[in-house]
Order: C-alpha cells, then structure tokens, then sequence
C-alpha cells in the first residue's frame, strides 16, 4: 500500500461524532488486521474513520462493509512508531 496523499482535516461541522462511527470504530478495533483506529475529519468537515493496518495483514473484509455503509474511511499500513511531533517553522525557533 503506497502513501496516500497528505490530507489536512477541517473543523468538524458537527461537534460530536455520529454514533455510528463510534460503533464502526468500535468493530474495526475487533479485527486482528487492525493495529490502530480513530476518528478524524474529512477536508469538508465531516468526520471520518482512521484505520491503520498490521503491515503483514490483508486489508480486512471490515473495510469494504464500513465503505459499503458510506462511512468516510482513511486506511493506511501502519509503520509501527508513532509520529515525531516536530517544530513548525524550525528557522523561526517554533
């Protein structure tokens, strides 16, 4: 699975998420092939599930019933460290 392009998520135009989602989230997280699972939004705001794959797994048979539901899904493999938070604009300080 190649990187997908960056994405940048806008401010929820709901405050809460659906329960749904929470749910799907919920049963994502039952699947062995599934290392990570969270919500996040879309660029037009709505929210949106954020799975991250084993990398040795198949994708599982879970994301293509959250796609058939309409659920906005982002799948990624996962790389197994958590990301480096890094200063903005270093040359600045920040």
């Amino acid at each position: 699975m190649s990187r997908p392009p960056r994405r940048i998520p806008a401010p929820p135009i709901d405050p809460e998420p659906p329960e749904a989602l929470l749910r799907a989230r919920d049963r994502a997280l039952g699947d062995a092939a599934v290392a990570r699972a969270g919500l996040t939004t879309t660029p037009d705001g709505r929210w949106a599930l954020d799975l991250r794959l084993r990398t040795d797994a198949d994708v599982p048979s879970c994301v293509r019933h959250l796609e058939a539901e309409g659920i906005p899904l982002y799948v990624e493999r996962d790389l197994g460290d958590p990301p480096v938070a890094r200063p903005a604009f270093p040359v600045w300080g920040e």
